[in-house]
């Protein structure tokens, strides 16, 4: 880099009051969404004995038109998610894959808007690691 180049850019750093890099699980935070917009939806601990779970909302949980898992305490392979709305119209977003504990899905958009869901179906695997995982669903 040559002189101009570093003048400027401490030229910049001194007009607007530095920089901050992020490192480590900062980096990996996701920047854009505010976290006090999700909710709690329910849960389900995975028992090991079964590999299919219902999570009945029945409305409870208001409209929604985004949900994300989080998977705590142990790890577990997901074989599929099946939203059921209220009007008993279905929705299987593509979730096959490997959570470990800790883990948090992408945004998964609900076709159709906001709308109240009745029930959430997965079907898994624990792994059998131990621990028991439990699964959230938290929606917006």
């Amino acid at each position: 880099m040559n002189k101009l180049s570093l003048l400027l850019c401490a030229a910049l750093l001194g007009a607007t009051g530095g920089c901050t890099i992020k490192t480590g699980s900062d980096a990996d935070r996701p920047r854009h969404e505010d976290k006090s917009d999700w909710r709690k939806l329910g849960d389900r601990e995975v028992d090991g004995k079964s590999d299919k779970d219902h999570l009945e909302l029945a409305g409870n949980a208001g409209k929604v038109r985004q949900i994300r898992l989080k998977v705590h305490h142990g790890a577990l392979d997901m074989h599929d998610v099946v939203v059921v709305f209220e009007d008993d119209s279905k929705f299987s977003p593509d979730t096959r894959k490997r959570f470990e504990a800790g883990v948090t899905s992408n945004v998964i958009d609900l076709p159709g808007g906001k709308r109240n869901i009745k029930r959430i179906t997965f079907k898994y695997t624990d792994v059998k690691d131990g621990t028991k995982a439990l699964v959230e669903v938290w929606g917006r």
